[in-house]
């Protein structure tokens, strides 16, 4: 079975101020005609949409970003999974199922901690973190030109056996 990113929600607002924290639904194709619903890891990057889905009040929309999207979150659904054979590393937010966000323009000065899986290749501490044309954070060693910066890995930790990148917005 693939790993799964793990999302760790250290140090941010949403924590307290629930306006940080929305509830969403990821969609990899989001057009006039044509809107499909996709399964999406925690700690992955989405863009949200000023828009509503069809018939819901507080579901919002959400897609796959582009480097320049500024209306980004950070998937941090609850793992509740009901099958005790699984662990933290199995568990994926299902196609068609809410998922929770933390918003990142709201976490300015906020951390939080993902795995490698949430990366597009393994961060060190003092990369940039930015968004790309996909739903994982991309790395580098210095600012790319027309890319949303994310936040700076500040700190590496290990805990219980899983490596944790901790990212300053």
């Amino acid at each position: 079975m693939a790993k799964h990113a793990i999302v760790r929600v250290d140090v941010a607002l949403g924590n307290n101020a629930m306006s940080a924290v929305k509830s969403a639904m990821y969609y990899t194709t989001y057009t006039a005609s044509t809107k499909t619903e996709g399964a999406i890891d925690n700690a992955n990057i989405v863009e949200l949409k000023d828009e509503l889905v069809n018939g819901d009040r507080e579901l919002i929309v959400a897609t796959t970003p582009t480097a320049a999207s500024t209306n980004l979150a950070i998937v941090t659904t609850p793992e509740v999974d009901y099958d005790e054979r699984k662990t933290i590393e199995d568990w994926e937010n299902e196609a068609g199922t809410p998922i929770r966000v933390h918003l990142l323009s709201k976490m300015v000065g906020q951390v939080f901690s993902a795995t490698a899986e949430a990366f597009d290749k393994t961060p060190a501490k003092g990369d940039i973190v930015e968004a790309q044309a996909g739903t994982k954070m991309k790395v580098v060693k210095t600012a790319t030109s027309g890319s949303t910066q994310i936040g700076v890995v500040v700190d590496v930790e290990n805990v219980n056996g899983i490596t944790f990148y901790v990212v300053r917005v």
